[in-house]
C-alpha cells in the first residue's frame, strides 16, 4: 500500500533554556577566535616585535657596552688590546697635584666607565674594569678608583711621565683604532714633598 502522509505536521525544534546554556560558551569561544584573528594575533603577542616586559634585549645592552675584540697588539705591560668602537668607548684624563705631605695625588677622571675592583681577574664586561698605572713606561700599580696616591720615592729627581690605561676585568687593555685608551701627565721630582713616615706628621696634615 502506498504510504500516506498523515495530517500531523512536524513542529520546528525550539531551543530550550538548557540548550541555550550549552550553546553560549561555544558562541563566546567562536567570537573570541574571530576577534583574535582580526587583530592579527593573540592578546599576549607584543606589538612591533617589542619584548613583552619592555626590557632591553641582550643585543641592545651589548651594543651599548661592547666587549670588543681582543687583538694581537699589546700594551706596555704585555696585556693584549681589546678593540671597541670609538662611539661607545670611555674616555680618561689624568691630573697630578703635589701632596702637602708626600708625593702626588693622582686624579683619574674616566667617563662612561665604572671601576669595579671586586671583578678584577674575572671575565671582561663592557664599560667596566680598573686601571693600570705606569711610570716612564714601566707598570707601577693597579688602580681601583679615581684617586691614587703616588709617593715621592716612586719617582726620584727630574722629569717623569705618569700614565694610566683603562683595563677590562681580565686585564686586557681597552683600545680604539689600535691605540690603548690612556692618559698621561708629567711630574717633577723637585716638586714632590718628601714624607718621613712620621705618624704625627700625617695626623697634623690630615694625611
Amino acid at each position: 500500500m502506498a504510504q500516506r502522509t498523515t495530517g500531523v505536521r512536524s513542529m520546528p525544534e525550539r531551543t530550550t533554556p538548557a540548550h541555550r546554556g550549552l550553546l553560549a560558551p561555544a558562541v563566546a569561544a567562536a567570537l573570541v577566535g574571530l576577534l583574535a584573528a582580526g587583530c592579527g594575533g593573540t592578546a599576549d603577542a607584543p606589538a612591533d616585535g617589542a619584548a613583552a616586559t619592555g626590557d632591553a634585549t641582550p643585543e641592545a645592552a651589548s651594543d651599548a657596552f661592547p666587549l670588543g675584540e681582543v687583538t694581537g697588539a699589546t700594551a706596555p705591560d704585555g696585556h693584549k688590546l681589546r678593540e671597541i668602537p670609538a662611539d661607545s668607548a670611555p674616555t680618561v684624563e689624568l691630573t697630578a697635584e703635589p701632596d702637602p705631605v708626600d708625593g702626588w695625588n693622582l686624579h683619574i677622571a674616566a667617563e662612561g666607565y665604572e671601576f669595579v675592583p671586586e671583578q678584577a681577574g674575572k671575565e671582561a664586561a663592557g664599560g667596566e674594569g680598573h686601571a693600570h698605572l705606569y711610570i716612564d713606561g714601566e707598570k707601577y700599580a693597579r688602580v681601583y678608583g679615581q684617586w691614587f696616591h703616588l709617593p715621592a720615592e716612586a719617582i726620584g729627581g727630574g722629569e717623569h711621565t705618569v700614565m694610566v690605561t683603562l683595563n677590562a676585568n681580565d686585564h686586557t687593555t681597552w683600545a680604539v683604532d689600535g691605540e690603548a685608551i690612556q692618559a698621561e701627565t708629567d711630574v717633577s721630582g723637585s716638586e714632590a714633598a718628601q714624607g718621613h713616615g712620621d705618624h704625627g706628621d700625617h695626623e697634623e696634615h690630615g694625611g
